[in-house]
């Protein structure tokens, strides 16, 4: 496996992810949602489209960097390229964006009625 394959493998996972949180959205958008789904997309829905649409920016810039390295053959000797660390590079930004963005999810939120 290499490494274009791992970052495409997370922008296509990114993309899904971004494809599940959007019918919250467009709903949400159309003033459609009850009360209760407008709080969910509020909460929930709306940073994990954010958490999707900042790791798909990242693995596109991953990819356009290991593109870049392999056109120019000047780091075939470096990690950069090698299937294992772009699972780890992965993994971090994974785990970043979650770290970032998920206290925005556990805030508590006043009672509005």
């Amino acid at each position: 496996m290499r490494s274009t394959t791992v970052y495409l493998i997370n922008l296509l996972l990114a993309d899904i992810l971004l494809l599940l949180v959007l019918p919250f959205k467009i709903l949400k958008d159309l003033q459609a949602a009850p009360w209760e789904l407008m709080v969910f997309q509020c909460q929930a829905s709306s940073v994990t489209m954010y958490i999707s649409l900042y790791a798909s920016i990242a693995f596109l810039a991953f990819i356009i960097v290991d593109h870049y390295l392999k056109d120019r053959h000047t780091a075939q000797s470096l990690r950069l390229q090698e299937a294992g660390f772009a699972w780890l590079l992965s993994l971090v930004v994974w785990m970043l964006l979650l770290l970032i963005m998920v206290p925005n999810m556990a805030l508590p939120t006043k009672e509005v009625e």
